[in-house]
């Protein structure tokens, strides 16, 4: 019989030494993941921001101009609908002074603020949104507020402006040249809506698959095993460790699948081998 303490029973208790450093590692690993899902502290907060990880897309602004569905053919229809021709034309549009005018204020300012968000001008701003602003000012207009807030507009529209009779093609036109002679914005835009994966989560794979490892070569090592077992623990083994990891990190991070899917292969591999 092996001394409990001596090289003998270090040799002994070798792969239970083994197994309870992986546990350990895995213990914290949960700690850390469950800490981040529950928000216990003002640390664990400050170690969402730190850990998690995002992907952004670049989406234009508007996503299509042309064609239906468009920015464009929005824009035509609201000019259809609040600039009709020739009643609005020699009436509401004629107006260089449209104070005390409410049904005319509301035709011109909603105008401008349409157009604005059928090109994402209402949000982002580009060379072409400066452009169709300043088309837009023969309508009707409003300024900028202050320097420090350059591409926020007011929404205070002033009731003073141009006489635009005849000239509703020329202004369609000329938010075309616009659209075609500058780039509109490009913004980058979180994909999926949600965080792809946090460090935690590979952190609880890692140590899954190296516990499931020790697990199973020191304790299930096939019939000769000191547990006496045979292939079919083993096999089991094999099959409930990568099940874990995968499905706790999915179940909190929905986007994380294809990362996960992806990252389990070589360890699942391993343990098969």
């Amino acid at each position: 019989m092996y001394p409990l303490f001596g090289m003998e029973g270090l040799l002994t208790l070798k792969p239970y030494i083994h197994i309870l450093i992986a546990l350990g590692l895995w213990i914290f690993a949960v700690v850390l993941l469950a800490a981040e899902q529950t928000n216990w502290t003002a640390a664990s907060i400050v170690m969402l921001h730190v850990d998690q990880v995002h992907t952004y897309a670049l989406n234009k602004i508007p996503v299509l101009y042309d064609g239906v569905g468009g920015a464009r053919s929005t824009i035509l229809t609201n000019f259809n609908t609040q600039w009709t021709i020739p009643a609005d034309d020699v009436g509401c549009f004629a107006l260089v002074n449209w104070t005390g005018n409410a049904a005319c204020t509301a035709k011109r300012n909603l105008l401008v603020t349409s157009t604005r968000t059928a090109m994402g001008c209402d949000v982002y701003r580009s060379a072409g949104c400066n452009c169709a602003n300043q088309v837009l000012k023969a309508i009707a207009n409003d300024t900028n507020p202050s320097a420090a807030l350059p591409n926020t507009f007011t929404g205070v529209f002033s009731t003073i402006g141009r006489n635009v009779t005849g000239q509703q093609a020329n202004i369609l036109a000329a938010l075309d040249s616009c659209h075609f002679m500058h780039h509109p914005p490009y913004v980058a835009v979180q994909t999926n809506g949600n965080t792809l994966a946090r460090r935690a989560c590979l952190l609880f794979i890692l140590t899954t698959m190296v516990t499931g490892n020790a697990v199973i070569h020191f304790l299930f090592a096939g019939p000769s095993s000191r547990s006496g077992f045979s292939w079919l623990p083993r096999l089991a083994g094999l099959l409930v460790w990568p099940v874990v990891a995968l499905v706790v990190p999915v179940a909190l991070e929905g986007g994380a699948t294809n990362l996960v899917l992806l990252i389990l292969l070589p360890p699942l591999a391993i343990m098969g081998w």
